[in-house]
């Protein structure tokens, strides 16, 4: 599956209107490759949503969560470049969060997922439980030969809150999830017709669910 960690930053957020194509090529050509560049940080990889949502979820895969409080990492987030600076204040509903990497079962990356979010609280009992948690819903899905990759992730609080210009510079306070489901696949309908199949959906019954299509990847080369 790549360069992957077990560590991740996750980053979902709306922007303001007629700025797309602006923030898209922010990303492409500097954003991301300013961020792989840093010390412990391995791929970046960007979608964009299909359905009504937040536009954009990135993710960041670094060596483990301390990465995302390293000098090198905060260092970035304090002194943002004069595009970021400007691409900043048009963030919108911005979700973000370090995050531990728990689990992950798979046999490879999808250009598609389903990027599913709980809250910190209110996690149903069944998502919380080890009967009806990600291994069940996993090994559920895995027998989709749509469905490439399962992973869960749970917040790093205190790295998480860390304060930062970067955070500064966006209109409102940043939120984050407490869990995050991904599933990995290679056509959107099928995965979500695969969820759909499996018993263990309940467990995602509470979560905020987007489809994205991935529209960018970058991975360390050295």
């Amino acid at each position: 599956m790549g360069l992957v960690g077990d560590g991740v930053l996750g980053v979902w957020h709306g922007i303001a209107p007629g700025m797309e194509r602006k923030f898209d090529d922010w990303y492409n050509t500097e954003h991301n490759a300013e961020r792989v560049a840093i010390e412990g940080f391995l791929r970046a990889r960007r979608y964009i949503n299909l359905r009504r949502g937040r536009r954009y979820f990135c993710r960041y895969d670094v060596e483990d969560v301390s990465v995302l409080g390293s000098r090198a990492y905060l260092d970035a987030l304090d002194n943002p470049t004069p595009r970021s600076r400007s691409n900043f204040p048009h963030y919108r509903n911005t979700l973000r969060g370090a995050f531990r990497v728990v689990e992950r079962h798979g046999r490879g990356d999808g250009g598609y997922v389903l990027s599913c979010r709980f809250p910190e609280t209110g996690l149903s009992s069944e998502a919380a439980s080890p009967e009806a948690g990600l291994a069940e819903l996993a090994d559920q899905l895995l027998e989709s030969p749509v469905v490439t990759c399962v992973e869960r992730w749970e917040v790093e609080p205190a790295v998480t809150a860390i304060a930062s210009q970067e955070k500064a510079l966006r209109k409102a306070a940043d939120e984050s999830p407490g869990r995050v489901y991904l599933i990995d696949g290679s056509d959107p309908d099928g995965i979500e017709a695969a969820l759909d199949a499996v018993p263990a959906r309940r467990a995602l019954r509470d979560a905020e669910i987007d489809v994205c299509k991935l529209v960018f990847h970058l991975a360390r080369t050295t």
